[in-house]
């Protein structure tokens, strides 16, 4: 807190006043030295023209009579010279500022985050990585954006820039950062400043990496860049990925309040219904997300009501742009009558009584909210109406607090006004200490009044998204556990080959039945580590790597710098990053089941085969045939990641025997991927 705040306002009172006085004092020089030349006797022009001519010249501290003095001419010229100093001032001092930001980021700036763009998303995201004291630096283009002087307050470096200047990415630190984070006015500026980075990190000889998020306002640019953006720009120096602001705040709140209990061991799909009041991106985003990860033991789909006005709008638009989505989710598209839910019966006491979450969307804050209270009014007439007279005339109080809780409703509120903010604001805050002491005790915002009388959460579409917990702390560890994922495939499947390239390459003799039994060992040692430092991904490379060794007999300076997980995860395409994250997201679901013994992972394996064809059906990917014959494997290679066909897109029943093993996997890595779960600080 500011120990000065009354000057602080003052100062900043004067700073925009600034200008008002610069033009009055203008309009007296002007005034004054018209006024002076006019009346003086000396002078031989009276031309008014001229007189305002040599009015002007005072600011460049001359005149054409220079000789000439009465007190008009005097006031007039020192004003001027004021002027001009004040002028000269700004300009040291805004070069100085400039000059100093360079400075600090050069010197004090390791591992931060470079945010370009300053509109809501980048606000957000950039406040509130500063109050957890990382180091943030900021490009914005236009220098009159109305956040640009909050930022600057708090602290945070800004630089001024169309985001598409060398020298500017470099002053702020991009060889560096830790990561920058591209979110400006359109997809086309990102898209350009994405190509623009990647075109600075390949030119450079340094050794360093940095990862990038490139924000997708558009569905259609977002899948294309999923499928190719790593292909084309990913390199050792950068790992590019892309995201979309409806698709991040859907999966967020699947991850904050799925359909299941968290804390139920054993959820079924057969017993889980969930409402969705309205359709927008992020209501068809949080679809999708449900059709992957929400899967359960029993291979049941689950439930989901669908309500809105337009029937026939959302059925064709789902059955167009989802048309397998029917197969991994019991949706039914219910037509809402009335804006007040006054049809009570629309919802079958059957799925009622299932019902666990209500997820409502809209376009408008205001609509949203009021849309949420009146669900809640209708929720609490079922649950009356299910208790039978006995509950509406009962004493109960408990009772009534639970019909008035369930179902828990998740509002989205897209973040159009400021009207939620309003209605949480507290006048008293405002007052006198001792005012503040004599209001009563009741008086809480109005989203904890909803959260605590009737389980009304609010979830906001930037602000719970586009913040370091969300879109930085949970998206590293999601991305640490991906990685270990797909490593444990890289040594399974990969291992064998690498190291016999790399003893070829080394000249060192190997037994090729060497080679099966190490990558058991190494696979075993994954399975099996126990991490004990916050940096996983540097302990198991370790951990592998003393194998490796040790079985072979390496020498300590032999390389094994292209084995490492991050090497590997380089790798790997945009779109197989996301398939290992989807792995790791789904293991929240996986832990819930028994997963210790060999018929566990038997009994689980159908709900992974199940979980991935739902996932590679929405990434785009089809059913096909894929040829296995050695001629063709680049073929194949094409055909499988280029062309999205994969042979393995049938039920598991059809799986062939070699194959079955992978969906096993996930669940023989659930207790590393336990400990990384619960790993505290920073991941790496």
């Amino acid at each position: 807190m500011d120990p000065n705040p009354s000057s602080k306002s003052h100062h900043d009172n004067l700073k925009r006043l600034a200008p008002l006085f610069i033009t009055i004092l203008i309009l007296i020089v002007i005034i004054l030295g018209y006024w002076g030349y006019r009346i003086n006797e000396v002078r031989r022009s009276t031309d008014p023209l001229s007189i305002l001519y040599d009015t002007i010249l005072m600011f460049k501290m001359e005149s054409y009579e220079s000789g000439v003095y009465n007190w008009q001419l005097v006031v007039a010229r020192y004003l001027a010279t004021l002027i001009v100093g004040y002028g000269v001032y700004v300009l040291v001092i805004s070069h100085f500022r400039r000059w100093w930001s360079r400075l600090k980021v050069l010197l004090a700036y390791r591992d931060h985050t470079i945010i370009a763009g300053l509109g809501l998303k980048g606000y957000i995201l950039a406040t509130d990585l500063h109050k957890v004291k990382q180091k943030v630096v900021v490009i914005e283009h236009d220098p009159e954006s109305i956040y640009l002087d909050r930022i600057r307050k708090e602290g945070i470096i800004v630089f001024i820039s169309d985001g598409l200047e060398k020298r500017c990415w470099i002053n702020a630190g991009l060889l560096r950062a830790r990561q920058f984070i591209l979110v400006m006015g359109s997809d086309d500026k990102n898209i350009e400043a994405a190509r623009f980075i990647s075109d600075i990190c390949s030119r450079r000889k340094e050794n360093f990496h940095v990862s990038g998020l490139v924000h997708m306002e558009n569905l259609h640019n977002f899948n294309l860049l999923k499928d190719y953006l790593d292909i084309e720009y990913g390199t050792s120096k950068l790992d590019l990925n892309v995201f979309n602001a409806s698709q991040l705040a859907a999966q967020r709140i699947w991850d904050l309040y799925p359909p299941h209990d968290p804390g139920r061991e054993n959820p079924s799909g057969d017993g889980i219904v969930i409402l969705v009041s309205g359709y927008t991106e992020t209501a068809e985003a949080f679809l999708v997300e449900n059709m992957i990860l929400s899967r359960y033991r029993d291979l049941v789909n689950i439930r989901v009501l669908i309500v809105v006005p337009d029937t026939e709008r959302v059925e064709r638009e789902l059955k167009q742009s989802y048309p397998y989505m029917a197969d991994y989710l019991y949706y039914q598209v219910i037509a809402q009558t009335d804006e007040v839910f006054c049809t009570e019966h629309f919802i079958a006491e059957e799925d009622y009584k299932k019902l666990r979450r209500v997820y409502v969307f809209g376009e408008e804050d205001a609509e949203v909210v009021l849309r949420a209270k009146k669900l809640k009014q209708f929720l609490y007439n079922r649950n009356v109406e299910f208790v039978k007279k006995e509950a509406a005339t009962t004493e109960d109080a408990g009772l009534f607090q639970k019909l008035l809780e369930a179902p828990q409703v998740i509002v989205c509120l897209p973040e159009k006004t400021g009207i939620v903010e309003l209605l949480n604001y507290r006048p008293s805050s405002l007052a006198h200490p001792t005012e503040i002491q004599k209001s009563k005790p009741d008086q809480s915002k109005f989203e904890e009044k909803l959260a605590e009388e009737f389980r009304i959460i609010f979830f906001r579409q930037f602000t719970d998204s586009f913040n370091k917990s969300s879109l930085v702390d949970q998206n590293e560890r999601i991305t640490v556990m991906a990685k270990v994922i797909n490593y444990l495939y890289a040594i399974k499947y990969d291992f064998r080959e690498l190291l016999a390239m790399l003893f070829d390459q080394a000249a060192i003799s190997y037994n090729p039945e060497s080679l099966d039994g190490a990558v058991r060992d190494l696979e075993k040692t994954l399975l099996t580590i126990r991490l004990t430092t916050q940096v996983p991904v540097r302990e198991i490379d370790e951990a592998i790597f003393q194998k490796i060794r040790t079985i072979f007999q390496l020498p300590r300076e032999f390389s094994l710098e292209t084995l490492k997980i991050n090497h590997r995860w380089q790798l790997l395409s945009d779109r197989l990053e996301d398939s290992n994250i989807y792995s790791a997201r789904h293991a929240t679901i996986k832990l819930l089941y028994p997963h210790e013994t060999e018929a566990d992972f038997a009994a689980l394996a159908p709900m992974e085969h199940v979980r991935w064809m739902a996932e590679k059906l929405a990434f785009q990917f089809r059913p096909g045939f894929v040829p296995k014959q050695k001629p063709l494997r680049g073929m194949a290679r094409i055909i499988k990641n280029d062309l999205k066909i994969n042979q393995l897109i049938v039920p598991f029943n059809e799986i062939p025997e070699s194959e079955i093993d992978k969906d096993y996997d996930p669940y023989r890595l659930l207790k590393v991927i336990q400990q990384i779960m619960t790993r505290d600080g920073t991941l790496p």
